[in-house]
């Protein structure tokens, strides 16, 4: 009745509001390479805010704070410090790539008011992140090398390079490490994972060519070649290639009747006329070339005929030497090891 005392016991129920904190992982891969962690990135969240940019939250990926039990990288998770509202956007940004990949673009997303991360598409529309996970891959940097034939730009296969980094605008002497052998194709070489800067592309062994009879053609070393790498993700036509010229190797090859020099260390001798030289191989007597000097200029072999490292013999016999000269018979000589080289034959008188 209306103002008996209660004399019943009662019971007050209490509901509890919480909220629950939002929660997304970033994950930084390797383009194709599956789902493990890419280590080295410098990486940032930010937003903008009345005109500001503000920057939520920076870390580099597997560093140490980004290690599981097992030392293995983890993904990075960023818990209660993002606005779940719908509205924000905030921007997934790779400051620095890891050494041999490329920068990848921004990753815009927002977190809806149940905690859902939704990721910008090229579109304009949001989908949402399996997971909660926003993931960024790298694509490791590439470029191409190119050797061709200097006159006829035929790709030549057989040529081993190594990549030096560049020293005050010089080659380095020691290759980096996994790019000390490369070798050349019939078609530019692909190179990937080399970390962004300024190198040089040095041969180290010429290729070995054909020519339409089947005979061999050997190449000089070429100079080393300079070239810049960054770290910005190309499309495909637009990569890098570095291309190396070669030519075939060259001998000069000089009938002087006198061995003497200038102050300057060149031959002083006079041209010989008529005197008349054959080419081979030591060990071999098949007769490479022959040439009849006509005392007015040298004896150029540059058709590729003659090895880096290899001795041949220049012969003259009493029928090939001139009048009122005596003989320099057989005279070897060693092609020298960039391909490029001077013999001196001398008659005299």
């Amino acid at each position: 009745r209306v103002g008996d005392p209660v004399t019943t016991s009662s019971t007050v129920s209490t509901v509890s509001l919480g909220n629950t904190p939002t929660q997304v992982t970033f994950s930084k891969r390797e383009t194709g390479a599956g789902t493990a962690e890419l280590i080295g990135a410098t990486l940032t969240i930010s937003h903008t805010e009345g005109g500001t940019t503000v920057v939520d939250e920076s870390w580099v990926s597997g560093d140490s704070a980004h290690r599981d039990s097992a030392g293995n990288p983890v993904p990075h998770v960023v818990t209660g410090k993002l606005k779940a509202d719908g509205v924000t956007e905030y921007t997934f940004t790779e400051v620095g790539a890891p050494a041999g990949y490329t920068i990848a673009g921004n990753l815009v997303f927002r977190i809806e008011t149940d905690g859902t991360v939704k990721v910008k598409q090229p579109d304009g529309s949001f989908v949402s992140a399996g997971d909660n996970t926003v993931i960024m891959t790298d694509a490791p940097t590439k470029f191409k090398i190119a050797k061709v034939d200097a006159t006829s730009k035929a790709y030549l296969s057989g040529a081993v390079f190594a990549i030096v980094p560049d020293v005050s605008g010089k080659p380095g002497s020691t290759p980096v490490t996994g790019f000390a052998n490369i070798t050349s194709g019939s078609a530019p070489v692909t190179i990937e994972k080399l970390a962004a800067g300024s190198y040089w592309l040095v041969e180290t062994q010429a290729p070995v060519g054909v020519d339409s009879t089947g005979n061999p053609v050997h190449y000089q070393l070429a100079a080393p070649k300079a070239f810049t790498l960054t770290d910005e993700l190309l499309a495909s036509d637009a990569v890098l290639t570095v291309t190396v010229e070669d030519t075939p190797t060259t001998v000069t090859v000089l009938k002087l009747d006198s061995d003497a020099l200038t102050t300057g260390g060149e031959p002083a001798g006079n041209r010989v006329k008529d005197a008349v030289l054959t080419l081979t191989r030591k060990g071999d007597s098949t007769v490479l070339a022959t040439h009849t000097f006509d005392g007015l200029s040298d004896w150029i072999l540059d058709s590729g005929l003659v090895e880096p490292g290899a001795t041949y013999v220049l012969t003259e016999t009493l029928e090939g030497t001139p009048e009122g000269y005596l003989s320099a018979y057989s005279a070897e000589f060693t092609m020298a090891q960039d391909g490029s080289d001077r013999w001196v034959v001398v008659d005299t008188p």
